[in-house]
């Protein structure tokens, strides 16, 4: 994939729509048939994504649906959008036409009397003299108990070379190994230990990551953004933050030159779309303020 096809997804990863269309501009221009470049479904896609106003993300993507291929994941993609943006619409619709005063002054009236009734209680208790009476209510202390957390055996790594998936940005960072990688985790925390569940129809896909610091001090661990690609559409999805795998070692912290760190990173995607590509995208190295280029490395 294009190098600047895969920045173009991150930047509208992360909300910068403005990016994704200089990015797309940049690649269009750079191509021998700039015409034909602009009427994959894969731009079209991300040219409607990356549009300012939802009015003409919504054009886009009729763009998208009229032009790509039935069999395309952008066509489908669209149409479902599309689709449940009608649904929602519909629902608005129907909403504005139902009658709601009688509604709100109903509750407009329960409000009255509530306050009414507690005006009344207020107005006995001083007359009486009475103080209010509160039940105490004591919860019974929750006493922790250890639960055992059984994760799925994670899959080899190795290509079909033998090698190891490898990352190396060595001016800016370190090297990245992927030693283990887990298609769906069975346990995942967020920060406070609660455990967490995918969306419906997705999974939670972990990849066990080897950090090797070659800086004099490595203060962000591990000194890159990390994504996945996935195997139909190509789109990059990057790490969730906030969600860990249990009872494992997160890919974090500081390393001195020379020092390796392991840990899981988790990502959520689509079970039926799983990654078949890490991409590392490097950190500006001390001194620039220019970022490398990202490093994409193929997953058995």
């Amino acid at each position: 994939m294009n190098p600047r096809l895969i920045r173009a997804n991150i930047a509208l990863f992360q909300g910068k729509r403005s990016e994704t269309r200089r990015l797309l501009q940049e690649y269009v221009s750079e191509q021998d048939d700039p015409q034909t470049a602009q009427r994959s479904p894969m731009l079209l896609w991300l040219d409607a994504q990356a549009r300012a106003r939802h009015s003409e993300r919504i054009d886009g993507l009729r763009t998208v649906v009229d032009n790509a291929p039935p069999d395309s994941p952008y066509h489908r993609m669209a149409k479902i959008y599309l689709d449940d943006e009608a649904k929602y619409q519909d629902l608005l619709d129907g909403d504005q036409q139902r009658p709601g005063v009688r509604r709100w002054a109903m509750i407009g009236g329960g409000l009255v009397a509530l306050v009414a009734l507690v005006a009344v209680i207020i107005v006995v208790g001083q007359m009486t003299g009475a103080p209010a009476v509160v039940d105490e209510v004591t919860e019974e202390p929750v006493i922790p108990t250890a639960t055992v957390i059984v994760q799925n055996t994670p899959n080899p790594a190795t290509l079909s070379d033998g090698a190891l998936p490898r990352a190396e940005f060595i001016r800016s960072g370190g090297t990245i190994t992927v030693r283990g990688i887990d298609p769906a985790v069975r346990v995942v925390v967020d920060e406070r230990g609660t455990a967490q569940q995918p969306l419906e129809g997705a999974t939670f896909y972990g990849l066990l990551l080897e950090f090797q610091c070659l800086l004099p001090i490595c203060n962000n661990v591990p000194e890159s953004e990390i994504y996945v690609r996935l195997g139909i559409d190509e789109s990059g999805v990057r790490a969730t933050d906030g969600l860990f795998v249990a009872g494992e070692q997160v890919l974090s912290g500081r390393a001195a030159q020379g020092q390796t760190v392991q840990g899981w990173v988790v990502f959520e995607v689509p079970r039926n779309n799983l990654p078949d590509a890490l991409v590392v995208w490097p950190f500006a190295p001390t001194g620039s303020e220019e970022r490398p280029d990202e490093i994409v490395v193929n997953l058995p």
